[in-house]
């Protein structure tokens, strides 16, 4: 009985599979990836639809440690908490930036983390007033894509703490999620951070 709430997650291997469509001398063309992890880095492998095979194309994959893109529904931007809000807009002012980030939001966190794991950057899923909690399910989407990232050598944060840190209560528990290159997911944590304790010292006042 003491056993019963706890939840126990084993599992041998986490990747995704991607179908992809695109266009190459006016040509349609079409391309089935696999992306998985046994604990020993990242590894890609295209379908070779000739032999009924998936080939090993990309070796130890590794994220850039610095992107130039974020990802992101902005269509909820005035329900974001302060700190997302506030570094989602640096990075589009180029005076702050450096230089302006290009946004990139395919709808589909998969397919958004896996442009990331390859050119670099952050996928953000903060929470909003709809889903005060995050919108995304921990068990089965956070931990596995976080996963992916940390072992090519990316971030994956929660906004408190790392995601596979946290401990799931519940099958169906939700969480936001910070992931992606290291330099651009510390620098969104140090954004919330500050922007907290500016509310909590004006609080004092």
């Amino acid at each position: 009985d003491s056993m019963r709430n706890t939840i126990f997650i084993f599992f041998i291997f986490w990747g995704y599979i991607l179908w992809t469509t695109g266009v190459n001398s006016h040509h349609y063309l079409s391309a089935t990836t696999m992306v998985i992890s046994i604990g020993k880095g990242v590894h890609g492998f295209m379908l070779n639809s000739s032999i009924g095979e998936f080939v090993l194309t990309d070796r130890n994959v590794k994220i850039p440690s610095k992107g130039e893109t974020y990802s992101v529904n902005e269509g909820f931007m005035y329900q974001w908490p302060e700190g997302v809000a506030k570094y989602v807009e640096d990075k589009k002012n180029y005076k702050k930036a450096g230089k302006p980030y290009n946004a990139r939001h395919i709808g589909s966190v998969t397919g958004d983390l896996h442009r990331t794991l390859k050119e670099g950057g952050i996928v953000i899923h903060p929470t909003t007033e709809k889903h005060p909690k995050g919108q995304l399910c921990l068990l089965y989407e956070c931990i596995p894509l976080a996963y992916i990232i940390c072992q090519a050598g990316g971030l994956a944060s929660n906004g408190k703490m790392a995601i596979l840190d946290i401990i799931p209560e519940n099958i169906h528990q939700k969480s936001e999620m910070f992931l992606g290159s290291k330099e651009d997911v510390k620098e969104i944590l140090g954004c919330i951070k500050k922007c907290e304790q500016t509310a909590e010292t004006s609080k004092t006042k």
